[in-house]
């Protein structure tokens, strides 16, 4: 019996109602009233520790969260009982058969098992060539100027001077190693802005003579290349997580090409 039994009232009833239905139940049990009946003083007890409870907002509080609780433990399925041990002498198979049968069922599954475990063949796919449309290094491949890229050329000095000549480069392309590919492709393509600043620092250091030369392509190829590892390479070791280090790239760019040529003026 809960204390709102104790006073007949509900687990919603106001803080005037408890003190009403109090009031009254004490007039009622009260043992001045009941000289000798002892089921009349215990249950004015009662009803004196239910309304110390539930008069009291705090008191009230925490006990209809164990009354919730108890709710919700009564509402649990009851468990289920253990299956009863039946004698051989009642289902009439002896232990050695049901061994048997065991072993049996072991057998099979394991052999599935093993079965499932043995490597089937795949059949692999001829990889497309260039002649057929697509390149095989496809995925090595990233444009990374994609429209003209005006660099003014500087003059190698403490005040890195304009010199008055532009080198212009319509197009740019690079070739990630065959190493490591997914993580170097990542990479290249988060940092593709800095990369592009990279190129671009490097490649207003060559000087305008040299660019004018038969092997100027190949001079701001290798320079390009060689500027781009060096950011990678560095750049790819550092770690956002303290105290962490990262394997860096290492010859993350293989090739750098030209589709366009460039212009300088």
């Amino acid at each position: 019996m809960s204390h709102y039994d104790t006073l007949e009232v509900s687990c919603k009833a106001s803080a005037e109602t408890i003190r009403a239905a109090y009031k009254s139940l004490m007039q009622r049990y009260h043992p001045d009233r009941n000289i000798g009946d002892a089921e009349a003083a215990a249950r004015a007890v009662s009803i004196q520790q239910a309304y110390e409870v539930l008069s009291d907002t705090d008191k009230r509080a925490v006990y209809d969260l164990g009354l919730e609780r108890m709710r919700m433990h009564d509402s649990q399925p009851a468990a289920q009982p253990l299956p009863r041990y039946i004698p051989e002498s009642e289902t009439g198979i002896s232990s050695m058969a049901m061994i048997g049968v065991a072993v049996i069922v072991v057998a099979g599954v394991t052999a599935g098992y093993l079965m499932r475990e043995q490597p089937q063949p795949v059949a692999m796919e001829a990889p497309l060539s260039s002649e057929q449309g697509m390149p095989q290094n496809s995925n090595r491949m990233i444009e990374l100027i994609d429209e003209v890229e005006v660099i003014p050329l500087l003059k190698d000095d403490a005040y890195r001077t304009f010199t008055g000549h532009t080198l212009a480069i319509p197009k740019l392309k690079i070739l990630i190693g065959s190493e490591d590919v997914d993580r170097s492709r990542e990479f290249i393509l988060v940092h593709s802005d800095d990369l592009r600043e990279q190129l671009r620092d490097a490649l207003s250091q060559i000087p305008y003579e040299t660019l004018l030369k038969d092997t100027g392509e190949e001079y701001i190829k290798a320079r390009a290349k060689e500027a781009l590892n060096e950011y990678i390479s560095l750049t790819s070791a550092i770690s956002p997580v303290p105290g962490v280090t990262l394997t860096p790239l290492l010859g993350g760019v293989e090739k750098v090409t030209l589709p366009d040529s460039f212009d300088v003026k």
